[in-house]
C-alpha cells in the first residue's frame, strides 16, 4: 500500500502534468506552422466587393497593438489594414524577449545541422507566459503581435472572434519577425515535463502523507518496517538531492537538457523554409538542403529518445541508491 501511495503522489500525479504540459507545448508549435498556411490579412480582404456582406476565412496577422477597450476588444494595425480581435475567454501567449543577457537570440545559428555541445548555449530556460486574457493587467501600446484563426469580416471591418471549439493563436512577442515562427517553436516546450504546475502539490502532499503514516506506525513497535518505510516514502524527493546519488542527478539534468537542446533542433529542421511575412511559393521545397534537413531532424529525433532515456536511468540509479542507503540507515536507527 505505502508504494501505491508513493507512485500516485510521485510518479502519477507529475505524470500527468507532464502529459498535459507536453501536450500543450504541442499544440502551441503546431497552431504556429498551421498558421503560417493560411493567408496574411490584406487591404484587398477586407475591401473587396464580397466583403460588404459577413464573410469568414482563416488568416493570420502581423502588426501592432493600437488599443484595448474595455469590453475585451483589442484593436490592431499593420501597415495594409486595422481590425479587432474579440478576447474574451482567450490564453494569450508572451514570447520571451528576442535579446537574452545582453545578446540576440538566434535559433538558426544551430540550424546547420551541427550537433557539437556548444550549440547548446544558444538553448533558452525562459518559456513563453500563457495568460488567460481576463488575467493581462497592462500591454504597452505598440508591442508587436500574431493573430491566427477565423477573421469575420462584415461591412469592410475585419475581427478575429473564436467559437466554442475554434480558438485564434494570440502571440506579443518583439524582435523581427523573419525568425518570429523559428523563436517561437525554438521556445515554445517546457524545461523539465516533470517539474510541472501539478508536481509541487503532489510532491507536498506525498511528504505530508508519508509523515503522518509515520507517526501512527512510530506508535506501535511492531509496526517497525512500515514506519520505516513511511518515514523513507516522505523524503522520496529531496533523495536525488543527497550525496551520492546528487552525482546522478546531476548527470540526469545534463543528459535531459541534452535531449531538449535536440528536440528543439529537431523542431527547427522541420520547419517550411520561409516565415510569416512571406509569401507561400508555388511548390514544395524539395532541394538537397530540405533533403539534408530531413535526415537531420530524424537523427536529432533518435539521439533525443536516447538522451532522455539515459538521464531517466541515471536519476533512476541515484534515486535508488539513495533509498538503499536511507533504508538502511533507518533500520539500525530504529532498532
Amino acid at each position: 500500500m505505502l508504494a501505491a501511495v508513493a507512485f500516485f503522489f510521485y510518479c502519477f500525479i507529475p505524470g500527468l502534468g507532464a502529459f498535459f504540459v507536453r501536450s500543450r507545448w504541442r499544440k502551441f508549435r503546431k497552431l504556429l506552422v498551421e498558421a503560417l498556411e493560411y493567408p496574411e490579412v490584406a487591404y484587398k480582404d477586407l475591401h473587396s466587393p464580397d466583403a460588404r456582406g459577413v464573410l469568414s476565412g482563416r488568416y493570420y496577422f502581423l502588426g501592432v497593438l493600437e488599443a484595448i477597450q474595455e469590453d475585451d476588444v483589442i484593436w490592431l494595425r499593420s501597415d495594409e489594414v486595422a481590425l479587432s480581435a474579440d478576447m474574451r475567454g482567450q490564453k494569450v501567449f508572451l514570447l520571451p524577449s528576442q535579446t537574452i543577457s545582453g545578446t540576440v537570440f538566434h535559433p538558426g545559428a544551430a540550424e546547420d545541422g551541427s550537433l557539437e555541445d556548444e550549440n547548446e548555449s544558444f538553448v533558452p530556460d525562459e518559456t513563453p507566459q500563457i495568460v488567460a486574457w481576463e488575467k493581462v493587467r497592462s500591454l504597452p501600446e505598440g508591442i508587436q503581435v500574431l493573430l491566427a484563426g477565423t477573421l469575420h469580416i462584415r461591412n469592410r471591418t475585419g475581427r478575429f472572434r473564436s467559437g466554442k471549439k475554434d480558438e485564434f493563436l494570440v502571440l506579443f512577442y518583439d524582435g523581427d519577425n523573419a525568425s518570429l515562427l523559428k523563436r517561437a517553436v525554438w521556445y515554445g516546450r517546457q524545461r523539465n515535463e516533470y517539474w510541472n504546475p501539478f508536481t509541487g502539490v503532489s510532491l507536498g502532499a506525498g511528504i505530508l502523507t508519508g509523515m503522518i503514516l509515520s507517526y501512527f506506525f512510530l506508535s506501535a513497535p511492531m509496526n517497525r518496517f512500515p514506519a520505516i518505510v513511511s518515514i523513507t516514502m516522505s523524503l522520496v524527493p529531496i533523495l536525488p538531492l543527497l550525496p551520492p546519488g546528487l552525482i546522478f542527478f546531476v548527470l540526469y539534468r545534463k543528459l535531459w537538457r541534452r535531449g531538449r537542446f535536440l528536440r528543439a533542433l529537431r523542431d527547427i529542421l522541420k520547419l517550411p523554409r520561409r516565415s510569416f511575412g512571406q509569401k507561400k511559393p508555388a511548390e514544395e521545397d524539395q532541394s538537397p538542403a530540405a533533403s539534408q534537413a530531413e535526415k537531420q531532424a530524424l537523427r536529432c529525433e533518435k539521439l533525443a529518445v536516447r538522451f532522455e532515456l539515459l538521464s531517466l536511468v541515471l536519476f533512476s540509479a541515484g534515486l535508488l541508491g539513495n533509498l538503499y542507503l536511507v533504508l538502511r540507515g533507518l533500520n539500525l536507527l530504529i532498532n
